[in-house]
């Protein structure tokens, strides 16, 4: 499911339409959606109570998460999104929560732990403002396997938060190995001829 612009899509719609497709769903994909909110998340985060067990098929899982331009969520809406360990999210292989209101690290370090290992594509949390190396933790120790990550545009972030992203560090897994990685527009002292 990809959608973008749509207005005037209801909450409640929205959910209609997640659940309906429930078994068969990898992908959803909204931009812009004004008016969707916690009813929205909810049919998200109860998918896998609709989807077939893992053991008579391979391809019933949501893969693919992508959220762009949702000013109007707030962190109760989101926080659903992780509870009850969060089955609907233990597949995902790519997540965008890009400029989404309510996001904080409190509300995504529990999104990418319910994501975990499987997160092993792609994290675009850009223009989140108030991410900050916090989030950086949580990407180190629940999804040390993703390979592109992009981060435009969190004003929070620091030279040492993202040193510590990519420094061997005792007690600590090893640092991500990342194919693509972005970081336009941060604070001009997050990065640095040092921290590159």
């Amino acid at each position: 499911i990809s959608i973008s612009g749509a207005y005037l899509l209801k909450d409640e719609d929205a959910s209609h339409l997640i659940t309906a497709n429930a078994s068969t769903l990898q992908s959803i994909s909204l931009e812009t959606c004004p008016l969707l909110g916690p009813k929205f998340v909810c049919s998200i985060q109860s998918l896998h109570k609709h989807q077939v067990p893992s053991n008579t098929a391979g391809n019933n899982r949501l893969l693919e998460l992508a959220l762009s331009n949702m000013t109007q969520f707030t962190a109760s809406d989101l926080s659903v999104l992780s509870q009850e360990s969060s089955e609907s999210l233990q597949h995902l292989k790519s997540l965008t929560l890009e400029n989404i209101g309510g996001l904080t690290d409190d509300v995504v370090g529990p999104i990418l732990a319910a994501a975990g290992l499987s997160l092993d594509n792609s994290l675009n949390l850009s223009h989140n403002h108030d991410l900050t190396d916090v989030t950086l933790s949580a990407i180190r120790q629940f999804n040390p396997r993703v390979k592109t990550l992009i981060l435009d545009g969190l004003k929070e972030l620091t030279a040492p938060g993202l040193e510590a992203l990519f420094t061997p560090l005792a007690g600590m897994g090893p640092p991500p190995k990342l194919k693509i990685l972005k970081l336009a527009s941060l604070h001009s002292e997050a990065v640095t001829d040092e921290v590159l």
